[in-house]
Parts: C-alpha cells; structure tokens; sequence
C-alpha cells in the first residue's frame, strides 16, 4: 500500500501477497532453524557424562528423533501462531477483495 498510484482493488491484492511472503518467510525459519538444532544436540550429548559411552546408533536415533518432533511441532506451533496474529487479516482482506471483484 505504498503506492499512491494504485487502485484500491490492487493495493489490496500486493497486502494480501505481502503477508503471504510473510508466512514463507516465517517457515523458512523455522526450517533454518535445523542445522542449529542438530549442533546443539551434538554439544550436549558429547558434554553428558555417560558410566558406558553411547554407541554411534543410539546418537544417531536421539539426533534423528529429536529433530524430526521439534521440526514436526515447531511447524504446527508457527502455523497456530501464524493464524492467530495474521490469519483473520487475511481473511478480512480476502473478504474485500472478494466484495470489490463483484
């Protein structure tokens, strides 16, 4: 809606379109956020004092499983958290637009 020049209808539609690249900005986050993960489960395995050293199998299956559930529930809380604070604006402008179509 910068844009002084455009109609209402389009400015609509580049809001609508700038949120949307909001919440792909918002995912790919959240998918960035793995390699991360994964060096801090590599810190705090080798740092847990362990009466028989783990073998390479059971790192891999904690890394593994870890990962998997926090990128696996990172996704549904950012998509909850999306829709809650963004969802019923886009709703409303999908709305307008709808109504300004006709």
């Amino acid at each position: 809606m910068t844009n002084p020049v455009m109609k209402t209808y389009d400015g609509l539609k580049d809001l609508l379109h700038q949120l949307y690249l909001n919440k792909q900005y918002y995912f790919s986050f959240y998918v960035a956020f793995a390699p991360f993960l994964v060096c801090e489960l590599i810190i705090v395995l080798e740092f847990i004092p362990y009466p028989k050293p783990p073998s390479n199998l059971k790192i891999a299956s904690i890394i593994i499983g870890a990962l998997v559930v926090t990128m696996i529930s990172l996704f549904f809380l950012g998509k909850f958290w999306f829709q809650k604070f963004y969802g019923k604006y886009i709703h409303q402008i999908e709305g307008l637009l709808i109504e300004l179509k006709k």
